[in-house]
């Protein structure tokens, strides 16, 4: 009988303490904020914004594009961000790479750098067509971003390879009558960073996060994190618990009703 209650309690400590299955949640993307591609569709081939110089720029020329938004809602990582883009000028071929960078913003300028995307754009690639809507993306790898709060999203030109008013990268705005997003676009030259005079354009862009837990890398589309381990089982470990209890104590009762010496 002894051996049979060590027996049960073993059975008993194993259950308990044993790792229960874990299952692995899905942090849906969300969008931070955009100004729909469908916008650019009355521009196209008739405005936007050219970046003509490496930065940072030592003429009158661009070499850094961009635009203030403010997130509704906190998010713990950054995943991508979307322009709209088409080569252009004379000789269509630039050869400077181009990264996006997220910085602190008082809405209208950026103030402090935060993030910088995990991988250049090589600006060769992108389409010549200024007829199309050109999705041009950075991904990003982390950048908690808080509700309510200034933010800039800005397409940076590097210090070396071709890029100039000949062979130039045009981002795409917003369609007349359709420059009422709430953020500020600006501009680098030699002079620093400057508003876009006017405050009547927009660019075209989307910048999706994730507002659960952990970091994402990539251009994934979900970000998987694994719950805590429980102290007891998910399902009925209280009641297994008692039910351990009650029969040790049974068995206790009888045995020694019978005589039975523990």
């Amino acid at each position: 009988m002894r051996r049979l209650i060590l027996a049960l309690c073993l059975l008993l400590i194993l259950a308990l303490f044993s790792p229960s299955p874990v299952s692995a949640t899905t942090q849906e993307l969300v969008v931070v904020d955009q100004w729909d591609f469908s916008n650019a569709q009355a521009e196209l081939g008739a405005s936007g914004r050219l970046l003509s110089d490496n930065h940072p720029s030592d003429s009158g020329s661009t070499s850094s594009l961009g635009q203030t938004f403010r997130p509704l809602q906190n998010f713990a990582s950054v995943v991508k961000a979307t322009f709209s883009m088409s080569r252009g000028g004379a000789g269509s071929s630039p050869t400077a790479t181009l990264i996006a960078i997220i910085s602190s913003s008082d809405g209208q300028l950026p103030t402090t750098e935060l993030y910088r995307s995990t991988a250049l754009v090589d600006s060769s690639i992108i389409p010549t067509n200024t007829f199309a809507i050109n999705k041009v993306s950075f991904s990003f790898n982390t950048g908690q971003l808080s509700a309510n709060t200034w933010y800039s999203l800005e397409v940076q030109t590097s210090a070396t390879g071709i890029i100039d008013l000949g062979n130039s990268v045009s981002i795409h705005i917003a369609a007349a009558g359709l420059r009422n997003h709430q953020g500020q676009n600006f501009y680098y030259s030699s002079a620093g960073y400057q508003v876009i005079t006017g405050g009547t354009e927009d660019f075209v862009f989307e910048i999706l996060g994730e507002t659960g837990g952990g970091t994402a890398g990539g251009t994934t589309g979900t970000d998987s994190s694994m719950d805590q381990l429980p102290v007891l089982p998910v399902v009925g470990g209280s009641t297994l618990l008692i039910f351990g209890v009650g029969l040790g104590a049974y068995l206790l009762v009888r045995g020694r009703k019978r005589g039975v010496s523990f």
